[in-house]
């Protein structure tokens, strides 16, 4: 008993008894599937991500709309204008980035923000900066500022359903940006 103590996995407590402080199977677990989630965005395709942003983003929306407050939107026309001032693809991607997180934020909901942090990672990835930097043109960057300020006063307007729509429109066009350089 005095070995499991001292490893943590039980603490002994006079008068009271013994108590298992952790299941070192589910510790040996916990530590594999943070390794496992470490490598995973460096393993998937620009594909994987735009299916995933496209399960996660749209349907962010409505939890956004319920929960945002005045310092998210905040935060969201700080990202605005910054992708609007940015001059070169870095700083376009930077507050791109920055953008999707803050929305991501902005829904209040941890669970959700930590799934969106592999996408984050992934888009963060060689592959994707490839084939993003590839599909670069000033005519898209004007059409996801569009796209990018639609969503945000759709969110600002609090409607979820017009913000949602934005955000599959934009998605969309960002995926068919994608492909055209994997297909040309």
């Amino acid at each position: 008993m005095a070995l499991l103590e001292e490893e943590g996995a039980v603490s002994r407590e006079v008068g009271r008894g013994t108590f298992l402080r952790s299941d070192p199977r589910v510790a040996a677990m916990a530590n594999h599937t943070v390794a496992t989630v470490s490598s995973l965005a460096t393993d998937v395709s620009p594909s994987d991500v735009m299916v995933a942003r496209q399960l996660i983003e749209p349907a962010a929306m409505a939890s956004i709309v319920d929960n945002a407050t005045i310092h998210d939107f905040d935060e969201i026309e700080r990202c605005l204008v910054g992708s609007e001032n940015a001059t070169d693809y870095e700083d376009v991607e930077l507050w791109d980035l920055a953008l999707h997180r803050t929305l991501m934020r902005a829904s209040h909901n941890l669970l959700l923000e930590g799934m969106y942090q592999l996408v984050d990672e992934a888009r963060q990835g060689e592959m994707w900066g490839s084939m993003k930097r590839l599909s670069d043109s000033e005519e898209r960057r004007a059409m996801y500022r569009r796209q990018h300020r639609n969503i945000a006063e759709a969110l600002r307007d609090r409607d979820s359903r017009r913000a949602q729509e934005a955000m599959q429109i934009h998605l969309a066009n960002v995926e068919i940006n994608l492909l055209n350089i994997t297909q040309n």
